[in-house]
């Protein structure tokens, strides 16, 4: 056993990429972010033939509840949807924005989709959301994903 007590061959094992180093080597381990590791890809193929979804937007944690039901085609790209969402809930598109392919933020496989018309895009990890479609987010009926 070495001064951490790992053992060579589980330091060859974290060095090779088959185990979390941290906590193998006794402190714990890395915490969930998008920018720790790379983004599983979880979207869905792109329809074929567009199709008008029937969306519920609502803001998290508002009481009482925020909500809007909007009809959306299914072949959106995100940048337009986030014009959409920013209207239709009375924003003034002044804060910077990213979806989020997940239903939670901690999600450790969540993939994040943000604009790249920032100086600092990018910098967390995030993809460029002006290659996404909605219906490569929200494909059957029940799907969810965040807009932060």
């Amino acid at each position: 056993m070495g001064r951490a007590g790992v053992s060579p061959e589980q330091l060859v094992d974290v060095l090779a990429g088959g185990g979390d180093p941290l906590s193998t080597l006794g402190m714990g381990a890395v915490p969930p972010s998008p920018w720790n590791r790379p983004a599983v890809n979880r979207r869905h193929p792109r329809r074929e033939i567009p199709v008008t979804y029937r969306v519920k937007v609502e803001l998290v944690d508002s009481s009482p509840p925020i909500w809007r039901r909007l009809d959306l085609r299914s072949d959106l790209m995100l940048p337009r949807l986030h014009l959409i969402l920013q209207e239709a809930m009375g924003w003034t598109n002044s804060h910077l924005h990213e979806f989020i392919h997940a239903s939670s933020r901690q999600d450790r496989d969540a993939e994040h989709f943000g604009s790249k018309d920032y100086p600092d895009a990018g910098e967390m990890g995030e993809l460029d959301e002006a290659d996404v479609r909605l219906d490569e987010l929200a494909h059957n009926a029940g799907d969810k994903f965040l807009y932060w």
